[in-house]
């Protein structure tokens, strides 16, 4: 499943965890409630890859509820969000675990041991897969209706840049637009109101 959140990888250290954005920002203190997920992870030291999501009533992935979320400094701002919001941090690969380094292992190899340290809680999920079914997943996936899929190779190794080896590949509906132009802003609108667009024939 492709996670409707936010990418961290976390570094796991003698108990405690850090998360890290993929442009390498520091992520920790805007998510306190995922503080303990070491305890989750049987290692001394660990690197996992995984997304931070907000989760609806029903359990789905919900970007806009994590959109409040985003950039916040504020401990006592931060604590009022944490209350409001159910967070979960879905682990999809492992990098290194306990000094080994896992990036020149098959994917399935990573996801295989990934499996077998992590301890599934309230906050923290292994991001299951399933294998050679993709297009019946892709129906599944629509319907709910999840943002879409990502397709990995079996044995592709972990790189830290995109790699046709990965691919994403989204159900929403997306149309081309030409912008001709903006209406004025109004009330407590900044710079302009609404963008005005045009579709090509056919």
């Amino acid at each position: 499943t492709k996670w409707d959140g936010v990418r961290a990888v976390c570094f796991i250290k003698n108990g405690k965890a850090r998360f890290v954005s993929r442009n390498q920002l520091e992520m920790t203190g805007q998510y306190p409630e995922l503080s303990d997920i070491a305890t989750s992870v049987k290692a001394t030291a660990a690197i996992l890859d995984g997304e931070i999501v907000a989760l609806d009533e029903h359990g789905v992935s919900r970007f806009q509820l994590l959109q409040r979320r985003l950039g916040r400094k504020n401990a006592g701002e931060i604590g009022r969000l944490a209350s409001t919001t159910r967070l979960a941090y879905y682990v999809f690969d492992v990098i290194h675990l306990d000094g080994l380094d896992m990036t020149g292992c098959s994917l399935l190899d990573r996801k295989t041991i990934l499996e077998t340290i992590l301890k599934p809680s309230k906050n923290v999920r292994y991001s299951d897969h399933i294998i050679e079914a993709g297009e019946q997943l892709f129906e599944v996936i629509a319907k709910v209706p999840l943002e879409g899929m990502v397709a990995k190779r079996l044995d592709s190794t972990y790189v830290q840049k995109r790699s046709t080896d990965w691919l994403k590949i989204k159900t929403t509906l997306e149309s081309e637009v030409v912008v001709g132009g903006y209406t004025e802003p109004r009330n407590s609108r900044s710079y302009f109101g609404s963008l005005v667009v045009g579709l090509y024939q056919d």
